[in-house]
């Protein structure tokens, strides 16, 4: 899969569980979700409208 651009951030509040282990249960269950969900997104192959700047530019000097 070939998504340009994306980003994401997760945060899961854990103070309110009762031991690691539910901290640790929780944060997989936000994982499988994100992971439902980013599997459902479609791309799209458009024409950029602006060229990336040159200092922006991917490629490395020589």
């Amino acid at each position: 899969m070939d998504i340009n651009g994306f980003s994401c951030t997760v945060h899961v509040e854990t103070r309110s569980l009762s031991s690691a282990e539910q901290a640790d249960q929780a944060w997989q269950l936000s994982l499988r979700m994100i992971q439902a969900y980013l599997k459902t997104v479609t791309t799209f192959r458009s024409t950029p409208i602006y060229k990336p700047l040159s200092e922006c530019s991917p490629e490395l000097p020589s």
